[in-house]
């Protein structure tokens, strides 16, 4: 009888402990999007990972948009918070959340533009497929100026926005 119960005390103490660990942002993210979309129904694109918050970039099979998703880790424990998502030609020029941190982004499909800027920061572009790029930028306030830089170096301020 002592043998069994020491033994259960074993297993319940690698039971414990193994649940205590951090959570992996990848597994997070895997198990999230098969949740959402079905297995291999999502490529991600890129991801921002630090040890209490996350950015993915994400793209689905099922439509032809492009995601960015804000994660949190609490008690050790990934959160997914918000995600933002846009098609790749559609007028709405780009879009911010509406709660901090403050997600800026949008979908490119012109080559021409060289550089997005918010306020007097520039965004972080990504070469998607082909001439599809998407740009974000994480800032503190949500009124800022949205301008593209174009080649040839003119500018641009795209006015066109929506709150999530």
């Amino acid at each position: 009888m002592n043998r069994n119960f020491y033994c259960l005390v074993i297993v319940l103490m690698f039971i414990f402990f193994g649940c205590s660990k951090d959570q992996s942002f990848d597994r997070f993210f895997q198990l999230k999007m098969s949740e959402m979309e079905g297995e291999g129904g999502y490529s991600l694109i890129q991801k921002m990972e630090n040890e209490n918050n996350a950015l993915a970039v994400f793209t689905t099979e099922h439509n032809k948009k492009i995601y960015i998703a804000y994660m949190e880790k609490i008690d050790n424990k990934w959160e997914w918070r918000k995600t933002r998502g846009t098609e790749w030609k559609t007028p709405q020029k780009w879009s911010v959340t509406d709660i901090a941190p403050y997600i800026y982004s949008g979908a490119l499909s012109d080559s021409s533009i060289s550089k997005v800027l918010v306020g007097n920061d520039e965004a972080e572009i990504i070469e998607v497929k082909g001439n599809k790029r998407f740009w974000y930028f994480t800032g503190k306030s949500m009124n800022e100026k949205i301008t593209t830089i174009i080649v040839d170096g003119s500018e641009e301020i795209l006015n066109e926005f929506e709150f999530s």
